[in-house]
């Protein structure tokens, strides 16, 4: 008669939950290898003995098993440089949308925010202010990393940049944060919007006229860059005139 004691009874059901693993993953594993044995490879017979009679080396076999048969990472647990560049459509960014832009292009990659803390802040205060915002922000599941690099700024680095618009829209609602930044875009926050509406100023007016007024500084910019280039091209066709004219008196 055989006594199996609690340990040996629980080995015995640990290894029967492998082989049901195996079963599922490779239904063929209960039949053994169909392929005939290549030279200098183990033998599988351990495969058809019962699981009672296993040893060591057989349930080791079966843990090495398990293991190969585990799925590939999440791409989104590698490091950033060894995650794959997703195939992005060109023709589907529409550079009025700047929110789906980013989204769309800056998944999975870092993105640096700057935000400007109103009221002349010590660099103390600063400190105290902006680790309220992150802790906020990181009960919330944002992952970023915060650096203080002047008395009312900071630098914002966030490890997905696609939730850069959902990190603005916290921040722009704070009561002391007067402006947020990232990828050549600027918007005001609570402090500077409640300083406008003060002053009788509307935001969104405000914003309008400054894109405008930055639009015609561009223009204007380049409408002088333009004529430089046409008076450094004019300047360089007469000092070409002259010297041909110069050349012929010589041989004359």
């Amino acid at each position: 008669m055989v006594v199996l004691t609690h340990s040996s009874v629980f080995f015995h059901v640990l290894v029967a939950v492998f082989c049901f693993y195996l079963l599922a993953i490779d239904p063929g594993f209960a039949d053994g290898d169909k392929e005939k044995k290549q030279p200098g490879q183990p033998t599988e017979a351990w495969k058809k003995k019962d699981v009672r009679d296993y040893n060591d080396a057989d349930v080791q076999r079966l843990f090495d098993q398990w293991e190969e048969g585990e799925d590939d990472p999440d791409p989104d647990d590698l490091p950033e440089h060894k995650r794959p560049i997703p195939n992005l459509d060109l023709n589907k960014l529409d550079p009025s949308k700047p929110e789906e832009m980013i989204q769309m292009t800056k998944k999975g990659k870092t993105l640096m925010m700057f935000a400007t803390v109103s009221g002349n802040p010590t660099r103390k205060e600063t400190e105290e202010i902006t680790v309220m915002w992150q802790s906020m922000l990181f009960n919330a599941h944002y992952e970023l990393t915060r650096y203080v690099i002047a008395d009312d700024r900071i630098i914002l680095v966030l490890t997905d940049g696609s939730k850069a618009f959902e990190i603005k829209n916290f921040l722009v609602e704070q009561e002391r944060c007067e402006e947020v930044s990232f990828e050549n875009q600027n918007f005001p926050g609570a402090a500077q919007i409640a300083r406008l509406k003060a002053q009788g100023v509307d935001p969104d007016k405000k914003e309008e006229k400054d894109k405008t007024d930055k639009s015609k500084k561009t223009k204007k910019k380049d409408k002088k860059d333009k004529d430089k280039k046409k008076s450094e091209k004019k300047v360089s066709e007469n000092d070409t005139s002259k010297n041909e004219e110069n050349k012929v008196k010589t041989e004359l």
